[in-house]
């Protein structure tokens, strides 16, 4: 046995290691490390500060990989590249995925729910040039197949517009007519499933005005904040809604000049509504099926707000420059399929249908310009 390697040394023996076949992930974490061996600590604790994930190591080191699922002892590991779900011939050990767990938790950084020991969410801290992973884990007592993770690697270095556009996201006219309503007092709401592409977006746009003052809400520690942008970030522990209310209220004492949620959905948006009826314009993403859909849901949990009615929602959102930008995966590429204005001046009955403008919208498979204006005076400079 060898007893004297440090652990950081260790690293490349083991990934070596694993590359030729010699590790067995269907054994315990102490009978695939004696395969090797090598008289190593077992327990994550010992392996919190060391640059090395066991049996999901490679796929993390991999600049095509954004997701990895774990849906159980025994079971074939997926991953997302490229826009593609993929199967491995990977398979865990129970040891090897509680393992892995102690290890993501361990690394946390901001706030984790922990709603109770059954269930985890969190964003893990990357380092030695490995992406930061947000987290959901899973205990068999609520997954009788087994403790289960899905990861979703975030970027350390967020795609621009211009990258988006290059991409193919969106035509460069549509990329110049949202950063000129980043500039504007337009509220932006990006919308769109899991995994379309609403948090790269909402950075893009984040980072196209730099010089911008922003309030950052969130509760992982997704969007960039700091040096080199001038804002203020807030992480609130998910699932507390009532201390995201009171962040985005209290941001407004922050001088920002765009609040900033990382995701809507709860009574913080009226905060971000308020907000905007007041000069400071929001921008966050939330979960909808489409852009009209958006639009209801935000009036849904804006209204869920302590001491306030849809009524009021209606009438503060009557007021406003809002757009909504609704992306999906189009063929495994995320594509923006809409760029709705929501009319300014009607109050129609809370529940039912907003009235909107479609000013841009995939046809063909292009994202092509409507005969429908924006009647916001902020866009005459792009259409001038």
């Amino acid at each position: 046995m060898n007893y004297a390697i440090p652990l950081e040394t260790t690293v490349e023996v083991l990934q070596a290691g694993a590359n030729q076949g010699r590790l067995n992930w269907m054994m315990s974490v102490r009978e695939t490390l004696l395969a090797m061996q090598l008289d190593l600590p077992i327990h994550a604790q010992a392996w919190i500060d060391v640059p090395w994930w066991g049996p999901i190591d490679s796929y993390l080191r991999d600049p095509a990989t954004h997701d990895v699922y774990i849906n159980g002892p025994g079971r074939e590991v997926l991953i997302g590249q490229r826009g593609q779900i993929v199967p491995t011939e990977l398979r865990l050990h129970h040891d090897w995925i509680t393992w892995l767990q102690a290890k993501l938790m361990a690394r946390n950084i901001g706030m984790q729910k922990a709603d109770d020991a059954d269930t985890q969410t969190g964003v893990a801290q990357g380092w030695a040039g490995m992406r930061r992973l947000r987290y959901a884990l899973t205990q068999s007592t609520i997954t009788p197949d087994g403790p289960t993770i899905t990861l979703r690697l975030l970027p350390e270095q967020w795609s621009s517009l211009d990258d988006l556009v290059i991409q193919g996201m969106l035509p460069q006219a549509a990329a110049t007519l949202l950063e000129r309503a980043m500039r504007s007092d337009v509220t932006l709401l990006i919308s769109g499933g899991t995994g379309s592409g609403k948090t790269t977006l909402a950075a893009a746009l984040k980072q196209a005005v730099p010089e911008q003052r922003a309030v950052v809400v969130q509760d992982s520690p997704e969007l960039p904040t700091g040096d080199p942008f001038n804002d203020v970030g807030y992480i609130v522990p998910d699932g507390d809604t009532q201390s995201f209310l009171q962040c985005v209220r209290h941001a407004l004492r922050q001088q920002p000049q765009r609040i900033i949620i990382g995701e809507g959905r709860g009574p913080e948006l009226l905060a971000m509504i308020e907000g905007a009826s007041t000069g400071h314009p929001g921008l966050t993403t939330i979960h909808a099926a489409n852009a009209p859909d958006a639009l209801l849901r935000l009036e849904t949990y804006a209204s869920s707000a302590p001491s306030t009615t849809q009524w009021i929602v209606r009438s503060n959102l009557s007021k406003l420059d809002l757009m909504v930008v609704h992306i999906a995966k189009v063929q495994g590429a995320r594509r923006v399929m809409q760029i709705v204005e929501l009319r300014r001046g009607s109050e129609p009955t809370p529940g039912a249908p907003f009235e909107y403008g479609i000013v841009w919208e995939l046809r063909n498979g292009i994202l092509t310009r409507t005969d429908d204006p924006i009647r916001g005076t902020w866009a005459k400079e792009v259409y001038s």
